[in-house]
Parts: structure tokens; C-alpha cells; sequence
């Protein structure tokens, strides 16, 4: 991956493993354990690595326990990616909490609630927070539905209303590098200026006639209520198709997308999107070789900034990356 932003600049090389494992200890009871190992090899100066770094990173690490045959409750780790918005929070970001769901259906046509109570970090474990500071807290309301439509076509949508409190002074001088409006000139004294508590809608549809043709419209919004017009939005619109040919599956896509200044605290959104304060575009391209069990993506993010900040520049990435799929053992 590489990053460039205005004279900032950075490049990433790495390589990880990832593994899921369930330890089952009762009938309705188990242990989830979804992690990866990673080396990433880095010259980053830019602010948009998100969780590259070095070392044990848990997506997820969860006691989980089910009831009534629709229900179930989480403890621990918690992936923030079942809340389907990178601009509210990355998929890469897991925050220590409390899960509960109720789902009704299958895989194909579903409707699911999930309440969500965590403490947002910046890592797993870490609230950044002083002694003297509440500990923060992360509050969120999900309803997911799907259904399927004469076999091909596939509808889904969710909304999600979701709330931050008591973040700490260090996480909004953090975010004020990365698009938010703060009050405070240092660390000790920041603190953000508006609360973040809104709603996320989206949805999306899919032509999809079999497991190489398919053809998706989709998105979503996010809107901070508790900030002004000008400063409390943020959008994203993905155009994919998936198209098999040669015996590869081909799969293009585009997204476009902004994100105001104070929709959310900057920090814990999309560092490839360059969190805050954002309007952009991206192209990408996953190869599938299914024959070998692994896949090609790559994609280029233009970045600009809306409103003009001494700490943003112009963004562009591009990441480039070779996967294989899953193994089971």
C-alpha cells in the first residue's frame, strides 16, 4: 500500500495470516476467536494505516452464548464490520463490549436487531483516556434485512442509530489532525465540538444470476444530528460487477464518496477513505483464481479535502494485495 498526502507520504509491505476457531464448552455455548498474525514493513508518515502494524491483531475474540433458537449474546472483542459503514466505524476497528441479536430467517432472506454497547478504542484495549476522564462509551441500534427475489435478485437494507459519549481530550486532539472541529489548542484541553450521535441508513441491490454474474447498486448515509448542516454528513455509493470469464472471475468496482467534518469521531472511521472531511472517489479490481484457491485485488482512493485545514492535504492510495481463501483444518 501506499499513501501520499500533499509532502506526506508512506509506503506499507506486509504479510498476514488470518485463522477463525470456535471452542465449543456447552450445547448453546462457545468460544470465537477470529485473529491475524501480521509483519508490516513501513515508511508511513500519513495518517491512514489503520491497523497495520505489527503483531497480534484481534478482528474479534468473543464468548458467545445462544437462546430461543434466534438469539444471541456476545462479550468481549467486538468487530465493528456487522455495522456494514466504514465511514462511521472501520471494519478493521473491534471495540470491547456487549452484542445482542435476534434473527429470523436464513442466509438467504433474514431480519436481524442488533444493540451494541462497547468502550471505542483506537486499538482492541486502549480507551486513551486520562484518570480524571469518564471512560468513554459507544452505543449503536442496528435492524438488517434481506430478501431474495424470484432466485436472482437480492434486496437489502439497514438502519442504524448509534451514539458517542465522554470521548477523551486525547482521542479529539487525535481527530482534529484527521478532519473533526475541536475546542483546545493541546491534548490536555481538546475536547470535540459537537457530540456525534445520528443515524445510518442504506441498502443494496443485486442482480445476481449465479456465483460469477452478478451485478450490485448500493449505499449508504450517515448523519450526525447533533452538529450543524455543512458539518453532519457523510455518503457512499459502490457500482460493482462480478463477471466470470477464461475461467477467472473478474470483479470491477467503483465507490464515491464524502464525509463532513464532524460526523463522527475521525479516528475510528476509514484511514483509506482519509477519515473526515473527505470527498472521493476509488477504482478497484479483485481476479479470482479459483482453480488455485487465491485472488488479486487492487485498488487506487482519491481523496480531497471539502472545507481547507491546515492539517489536510489532497489524499491518494493505492493498495495492492494477493489473498488466499479460506482453508478449513
Amino acid at each position: 500500500e501506499s499513501y501520499k498526502e500533499g509532502v506526506d507520504q508512506g509506503t506499507l509491505v506486509g504479510f498476514n495470516f488470518r485463522t477463525r476457531s470456535e471452542y465449543r464448552l456447552a450445547e448453546n455455548f462457545d468460544l470465537y476467536i477470529h485473529a491475524k498474525v501480521q509483519l508490516v514493513t513501513r515508511q508511513i508518515q500519513a495518517r491512514f494505516a489503520d491497523s497495520r502494524t505489527t503483531g497480534i491483531i484481534p478482528y474479534e475474540v468473543v464468548a458467545r452464548y445462544r437462546f430461543l433458537n434466534r438469539a444471541e449474546i456476545k462479550v468481549g472483542a467486538i468487530n465493528m464490520d456487522f455495522l456494514n459503514s466504514p465511514l462511521l466505524v472501520s471494519k478493521e476497528k473491534s471495540f470491547p463490549g456487549f452484542v445482542e441479536s435476534l434473527n429470523w430467517g436464513d442466509e438467504s432472506n433474514y431480519l436481524r436487531i442488533f444493540a451494541a454497547q462497547s468502550i471505542p478504542t483506537t486499538t482492541s484495549f486502549e480507551s486513551m483516556r486520562s484518570e480524571k476522564e469518564e471512560t468513554p462509551t459507544f452505543f449503536s441500534e442496528s435492524v438488517q434485512a434481506q430478501l431474495i427475489l424470484g432466485g436472482t435478485y437480492r434486496l437489502n437494507g439497514f438502519l442504524t442509530h448509534f451514539r458517542f459519549d465522554d470521548l477523551p481530550s486525547s482521542l479529539a486532539f487525535e481527530s482534529s489532525r484527521m478532519g473533526n472541529s475541536i475546542l483546545g489548542e493541546f491534548q490536555a484541553n481538546s475536547r470535540f465540538r459537537y457530540p456525534f450521535a445520528g443515524w445510518v441508513n442504506g441498502g443494496e441491490i443485486c442482480y445476481c444470476k449465479n456465483s460469477v454474474t452478478k451485478f450490485l447498486v448500493g449505499g449508504y448515509q450517515i448523519e450526525n444530528r447533533e452538529a450543524p448542516l455543512g458539518l453532519n454528513r457523510g455518503q457512499e455509493f459502490l457500482l460493482r460487477a462480478d463477471v466470470g470469464l477464461w475461467g477467472l472471475v473478474f470483479s470491477p468496482y467503483y465507490i464515491q464518496f464524502f464525509n463532513e467534518r464532524d460526523t463522527v469521531p475521525a479516528a475510528f472511521n476509514s484511514g483509506s477513505r482519509g477519515h473526515n472531511n473527505r470527498n472521493g472517489r476509488g477504482l478497484g479490481l479483485e481476479l479470482l483464481f479459483s482453480s488455485y484457491n487465491f485472488r488479486f485485488v487492487g485498488e487506487y482512493i482519491e481523496s480531497d479535502v471539502i472545507r481547507t485545514d491546515p492539517n489536510q492535504k489532497n489524499l491518494n492510495s493505492v493498495m495492492l494485495r494477493l489473498e488466499t481463501l479460506n482453508v478449513e483444518f
